[in-house]
């Protein structure tokens, strides 16, 4: 299983259509994720995905576990951040595993890969210490990308 091309090209590509993204929070949000499960097992990426939802403001904001990452640049999860209501833009990140080349310990970046880039990688910075619990890591890579979300508008 490639889990880089999982996280910057298999996701970004379902979630190139906004109406994709928010049929995947309202599957997540009545949980049943199937449709997702089925939709990647069929890419060959048949994993335990857990999804977490939260309703921020005007947001719905959906956490999805990505299969444990074994090198920079795999995910440990990844974030939809999407308008409540009506499809608008969808805001994707990757809690990402990476490495700092100065002291040489593993930490995390926060990245985001689109189609409408050319699959182009934007690294917004550091990310939060993955703790291993879904919604400790959803809530505080929320807390980290809002800013983000709230500058776009």
């Amino acid at each position: 299983m490639n889990l880089f091309a999982l996280a910057h090209r298999v996701i970004p590509d379902l979630l190139a259509d906004p109406f994709s993204a928010t049929a995947m929070i309202a599957a997540a949000k009545s949980n049943y994720p199937d449709p997702i499960r089925s939709t990647l097992a069929r890419g060959g990426f048949a994993y335990d995905l857990r999804s977490v939802y939260a309703a921020v403001d005007e947001l719905d904001v959906m956490a999805f576990t990505l299969p444990p990452p074994m090198d920079s640049g795999h995910g440990y999860l990844f974030l939809l951040v999407v308008p409540r209501g009506e499809p608008g833009p969808v805001h994707y990140f990757v809690l990402e595993r990476s490495l700092d080349i100065m002291t040489r310990k593993i930490t995390t970046v926060i990245g985001s890969t689109t189609k409408a880039s050319g699959y182009g990688h934007l690294n917004y910075g550091p990310g939060p210490t993955p703790t291993g619990d879904l919604a400790t890591d959803a809530w505080a890579l929320t807390q980290a990308v809002l800013p983000i979300v709230r500058s776009a508008r």
